[in-house]
């Protein structure tokens, strides 16, 4: 069957049609946002109240879009669990920094770009200790059975909290919920470390740096404190971009300002909001050695 002139032009304007409804859609599916969008997960946050990081990540947002001489406006987005993250993603975003236990959640519904991880005291993500007082012998985790324990962390989605689910799995005993007879959480270390000290919690788990720290400020702590176990570098947070977006440029832009934020002294107190060094590029052994958790 051969074309006339008249079928040729009603083919090519069906074309054109179809063309112009896709883009249409895709727009409408994914509209184009100038301003940059940077979410942030209020479980990654360790001895600052939700509303102190609000106000300095925007501080440090507007010093940085001075800085870079950016036209477009930088706005922050600090979410509450995994939930508000959910809903806040549906739209463009830049980033996401999230915890690990986070971020696998959201890649089962949602298209991530896993780009930047921690870097902290050299090792890629935290190393976690599990402290008890030396002078009530707990010497093992086997003994702590039936005791109260303190997670440095917001909330059960962080990596410290997975790291003692593999702690108690490997050595065959019940999980946490069951093996104590509390189980809480909070963002700040001294709420954590000195409940031990003061006998008013069997056992507690905090991050290295954190511990470290507070062992600066009180080397009384150091004596008392026992710790029966120590954790690897595990992967705490996951830097991810919009997978959704095709825009490689504004990616790239992004990736610049992520891995030089530890040279320049408003990125270093962004960094410090979580306790990190610097940002390094993501690689899929970090995340394999934290899948291994589960096993």
């Amino acid at each position: 069957m051969f074309l006339n002139s008249q079928n040729i032009f009603w083919t090519k304007r069906s074309f054109t049609i179809l063309i112009v409804s896709f883009l249409f859609n895709a727009y409408q599916l994914y509209p184009q946002e100038k301003d940059f969008r940077l979410i942030f997960s209020t479980n990654l946050l360790q001895n600052m109240k939700t509303e102190d990081a609000i106000a300095t990540t925007k501080i440090l947002a507007q010093n940085i879009q001075r800085k870079m001489k950016l036209e477009e406006e930088i706005k922050i987005e600090i979410c509450n669990g995994v939930d508000e993250i959910s809903e806040s993603i549906k739209k463009p975003f830049d980033f996401i920094l999230a915890t690990t236990v986070e971020t696998e959640i959201l890649m089962k519904k949602n298209k991530l770009e896993l780009t930047f991880v921690n870097e902290t005291n050299s090792s890629v993500g935290f190393e976690f200790y599990l402290i008890t007082k030396k002078e009530q012998n707990f010497n093992d985790l086997k003994s702590l059975k039936d005791g109260s324990i303190i997670i440095l962390s917001k909330s059960n989605y962080n990596s410290a909290s997975v790291w003692l689910d593999k702690l108690l799995r490997d050595a065959k005993l019940s999980v946490k919920e069951t093996f104590f007879k509390d189980v809480n959480y909070d963002y700040k270390a001294t709420n954590v470390v000195l409940p031990v000290y003061f006998n008013k919690t069997t056992a507690a788990i905090v991050s290295r740096p954190a511990l470290e720290l507070l062992f600066e400020l009180n080397p009384q702590l150091r004596k008392s404190l026992n710790i029966i176990s120590k954790s690897g570098p595990i992967l705490f947070g996951v830097i991810s971009f919009d997978g959704r977006s095709k825009d490689r440029k504004r990616k790239d832009f992004m990736c610049e300002i992520l891995s030089s934020l530890h040279e320049d002294s408003y990125g270093k107190q962004l960094l410090d909001l979580f306790m990190v060094d610097k940002m390094l590029p993501f690689k899929d052994e970090y995340w394999q050695n934290y899948l291994n958790l589960y096993k």
